[in-house]
């Protein structure tokens, strides 16, 4: 019995442990990955379309918990640039189960326009933890990459769209 305890306790622990924030410097800097996606609502998106434009990528899924936990201070970043066309956000999910999503996201907010693909656009981006949350400046590099629950991810990704506003 003790034995059990203890290694639901060492679960809880290690997973407390992999939500930890992880900068991603090593994607800093590089080109993105050309992804062509279309979303839930049916609109497509293909990169090298959005030159000009800072993009905003979250790479999330269903059973994440730190991922959904993001959610509220996402859905902040995306009202303060609502009317500003030259942002994109774009909410990246590995699951490939669109009718899960559709589902699920009646019951969650996330105001990022979603896209339901499998785990392709995450490999190809170097994406391996999650959430990941990646800012692609207007002429297609990474400027910021960050995995994990991140606590002030509202301010950070505010204070980068920023600063690529203004480039």
């Amino acid at each position: 019995m003790y034995k059990f305890i203890f290694s639901i306790f060492l679960f809880f622990v290690i997973i407390s442990i992999c939500q930890a924030q992880v900068r991603m410097d090593s994607l800093v800097g590089i080109d993105a990955y050309n992804f062509e996606v279309k979303t839930t609502k049916g609109k497509k998106y293909k990169l090298s379309d959005l030159k000009d434009k800072i993009v905003v990528l979250n790479f999330w899924y269903l059973g994440c918990r730190p991922c959904v936990h993001e959610f509220p201070d996402l859905n902040n970043v995306v009202e303060k640039y609502k009317n500003n066309k030259n942002v994109i956000f774009l909410g990246i999910s590995v699951d490939g189960k669109e009718e899960v999503i559709k589902i699920f996201l009646k019951r969650k907010i996330f105001n990022y326009q979603i896209v339901v693909t499998d785990y392709k656009i995450a490999k190809k981006q170097g994406v391996y933890l999650y959430p990941t949350n990646i800012v692609i400046d207007k002429k297609g590099k990474i400027t910021f990459a960050l995995a994990g629950r991140v606590m002030d991810i509202e301010k950070l990704l505010t204070e980068e769209i920023e600063k690529n506003l203004k480039e």
